[in-house]
């Protein structure tokens, strides 16, 4: 059973060598946490949906999302900081903070006005999924000021130091953070500090 479920890793190993199996193994890893989340959404989540009238189950996802994007709008106003510092310090990545607010207060503002009408009290249930859905979105807009400044940088690369930050794990993909502008390197660490408080 053992080779089963090491099969692939094996057949990876003889055709593309040791490095191969462990950037293999790393995202096989990363891939079933990813999963993990969905998971136990869903599972809190199923049946207080097919338990609700037809009214609590329309204005559940709305009244959530409403919130998520409202934290993204403050979650866009923190980028602010570094924005200034860039500026005050001018090391070049000024446009890549104008860039990232614009994109990020538009998204936000856009996605908040279509849910403003959805108001209710927020249940026990709603902050499971609050929580979740705040996971994954703001990583997205932490992740704008890298992509913006760092042109060759993946969206996948920006995504997880961005998470990283906000889950305050420490981990980086980046290389050469010395030769970085300072206010990217503070905008990463301040997200580790947002991370770290538990605002989110």
């Amino acid at each position: 059973q053992f080779f089963n479920y090491r099969l692939d890793v094996l057949l990876l190993s003889f055709f593309m060598g040791v490095t191969a199996v462990g950037l293999y193994a790393a995202a096989v890893a990363a891939a079933e946490m990813l999963w993990h989340m969905p998971e136990a959404v869903g599972t809190v989540l199923f049946p207080k949906i097919a338990f609700s009238s037809t009214e609590e189950a329309n204005a559940f996802t709305p009244t959530v999302a409403r919130l998520v994007f409202s934290l993204t709008l403050a979650f866009g106003l923190l980028m602010g900081f570094p924005l200034v510092v860039s500026a005050w310090v001018g090391d070049g990545a000024t446009l890549a903070y104008d860039q990232a607010l614009f994109v990020t207060f538009v998204a936000g503002l856009l996605l908040w006005a279509t849910t403003r009408s959805q108001r209710r009290d927020l249940r026990v249930h709603d902050g499971f999924l609050l929580v979740a859905s705040t996971w994954v979105v703001l990583p997205l807009f932490g992740a704008l000021p890298l992509l913006a400044y760092i042109p060759e940088l993946r969206f996948t690369d920006a995504y997880f130091e961005a998470l990283s930050g906000l889950t305050a794990t420490g981990a980086t993909v980046l290389t050469g953070l010395d030769e970085l502008p300072v206010s990217i390197n503070l905008w990463r660490t301040f997200m580790h500090w947002i991370g770290g408080m538990g605002v989110i």
